[in-house]
């Protein structure tokens, strides 16, 4: 078993694993909590820097960008892995080859990116551990799942 993560509760912070256009980051924020948001879609990360920018400057919102990732490549600007970013459903985003076949199948296409890797143990490590989390990361929810099981 790995080890145990030794890191205090925060009841002011929430992850919001799965940004997307940051409907429930607004709701967070407007109930007065931290929020630490990830998105891999580099285009719904921007989109939600410019929609925070208040936030992120008051520093009540960082976002991180990346996808939520147990293995990955190693490249000349770090851990990298495939993305697959749907192109007629933003939220359908995944790493999951597995989805983007389901997707394709439903008739819709990916385009397949590269964006760097987050280790989501090393984000608690970083930023405490969250009073709540919400994790929407098509097929990989497990992985943040298997990290919290470790406090």
């Amino acid at each position: 078993m790995s080890e145990l993560i030794s890191t205090a509760k925060d009841p002011g912070l929430i992850f919001d694993v799965g940004l997307h256009h940051g409907q429930d980051t607004d709701h967070y924020l407007k109930k007065g909590f931290r929020v630490v948001a990830f998105e891999a879609d580099p285009t719904n990360a921007q989109f939600c820097r410019d929609r925070f920018a208040a936030a992120i400057a008051d520093r009540r919102l960082t976002i991180v960008e990346g996808a939520i990732a147990e293995t990955y490549a190693q490249s000349d600007s770090g851990r990298v892995v495939k993305f697959y970013r749907n192109e007629n459903h933003t939220l359908w985003g995944s790493t999951s080859e597995d989805w983007a076949v389901r997707n394709e199948v439903l008739g819709t296409t990916n385009e397949i990116i590269s964006v760097p890797a987050i280790d989501f143990t090393e984000q608690i490590e970083r930023f405490g551990v969250p009073h709540y989390l919400k994790a929407d990361i098509v097929g990989s929810e497990v992985i943040c799942l298997r990290a919290m099981l470790r406090l």
